[in-house]
């Protein structure tokens, strides 16, 4: 394992260069660092006056990802910073894998998909280092792999019968969770270490293919709740692991459910959230015992949910109602060219933007969330545990639909992703 202090002073000198420092409160504001254009390959650096510079993301003869016309469109479907915090993986609906240094945005490889599908889903396993980078990756068709950043190659490692939309690590990497179309959830062995089973399923959940063709006839809102099988009656968007447990994990999609499960037992099934209509592979988060959860919906598509009660805590502001906030309202509507007075929310992304050790006392003081989506098409700061409510903090307009989201709370780092381009923002 790297020694992590050294890379925490490592990538602190290089925040320093960028005028920035580790943070141990709460933001109070998101300003854009830099954006990539994925069509042209070009970078735009934040400056006083907004996007002011610009140059090339490659140099002459590095292969770039072809598609310069103004009508190309490409999309960033999943992105992941990596655990050492030096790296940004990016998947896109060209099938590129791209992989980027976050603190000079440099890409710092060009892998494009034979395949030419889109790239769903990607994540790092949770035991890369800095000498191996092991980034998985799915298809929409249904094909998972692994590509392996020093040695910049890529291989094949299973194939599913149906389309995927999401994967996931379990908190110590010894299990791979997949859903998708079909409904179920599948778990692979993930175990580097020692397991002689790797890559192989070693459980599923979920309901079977009759139940399922049934239970899709009818309204998806009470088709969950009819069924006497605990699986899911339509297609899965998000899996997520705990970040405290290896066995917990959660799910949803177009059912309107988020269901728990623990794969130490045969079922698997443990209880319900009823209501999240789930359809990013970003849209379900966790933080000990609270779940985060993007709807795409018009409205209250950002809800807090305890798993102590399995019962929803609140819905969180995405724009503000209050008098002094009309302007910004305003503004926002005019960027989005709406004829009415409501700004619709439709949610893919959300994410906890607060640290995770419980023995910083900070920890304790800092209760803020992200979230993103097509909707306002922009980016928002949200602060769940003020004495008055629920708080929109800061939100920042990228103008066009954003799909995926992470953050790194300890430097303070996040990146969304969406029609041709992602941007790196940094809280303050």
């Amino acid at each position: 394992m790297p020694n992590k202090r050294l890379e925490k002073a490592l990538n602190a000198g290089k925040l320093y260069q960028l005028g920035l420092n580790f943070v141990d409160s709460k933001p109070e504001n998101l300003s854009l660092l830099y954006r990539v254009n994925s069509v042209s390959n070009k970078i735009d650096y934040a400056g006083n006056n907004g996007l002011e510079s610009e140059r090339s993301n490659y140099s002459q003869g590095s292969g770039s990802i072809t598609g310069s016309d103004e009508n190309d469109k490409i999309e960033i479907l999943s992105l992941q910073f990596n655990q050492s915090q030096n790296l940004l993986a990016t998947g896109d609906s060209d099938g590129n894998l791209q992989i980027y240094d976050i603190f000079s945005a440099e890409a710092l490889n060009n892998s494009k998909s034979s395949f030419n599908m889109p790239i769903i889903c990607m994540k790092w396993h949770p035991y890369s280092n800095f000498s191996t980078n092991y980034l998985y990756y799915a298809h929409v068709n249904g094909l998972i792999g692994v590509y392996d950043k020093e040695a910049s190659k890529k291989k094949m490692l299973i194939q599913e019968t149906d389309e995927i939309s999401c994967l996931d690590f379990s908190l110590d990497g010894s299990v791979l969770a997949s859903v998708g179309k079909d409904s179920m959830i599948r778990l692979y062995d993930s175990d580097f270490k020692s397991s002689p089973d790797l890559n192989k399923i070693i459980k599923t959940f979920g309901t079977d293919s009759e139940n399922r063709t049934f239970f899709s006839s009818i309204s998806d809102s009470i088709s969950s709740i009819l069924s006497s099988n605990p699986g899911h009656t339509s297609r899965l968007q998000c899996v997520k692991f705990s970040n405290t447990s290896n066995d917990l994990l959660f799910t949803g999609g177009w059912d309107r459910c988020v269901k728990a499960w623990d794969k130490r037992t045969n079922k698997g099934y443990v209880n319900t959230l009823q209501g999240p209509f789930i359809c990013g592979s970003d849209a379900i988060d966790i933080n000990d015992n609270l779940v985060l959860t993007a709807s795409w919906v018009k409205e209250n598509a950002l809800e807090l949910w305890d798993i102590r009660k399995f019962k929803k805590i609140s819905s969180l502001p995405i724009a503000n109602k209050n008098q002094e906030s009309s302007n910004e309202n305003k503004s926002l509507r005019e960027k989005l060219k709406l004829d009415d007075n409501k700004v619709n929310e439709y949610l893919y992304a959300c994410k906890f933007f607060s640290s995770n050790d419980s023995k910083n006392e900070a920890s304790s003081k800092v209760n803020t969330v992200l979230a993103c989506g097509s909707g306002t098409q922009s980016l928002h700061l949200i602060d769940y545990e003020k004495t008055s409510g629920s708080e929109l903090i800061s939100s920042n307009f990228c103008g066009s639909a954003l799909y995926c989201l992470d953050a790194i709370y300890s430097c303070s780092l996040i990146c969304c992703g969406g029609v041709n381009n992602f941007s790196v923002f940094t809280g303050h």
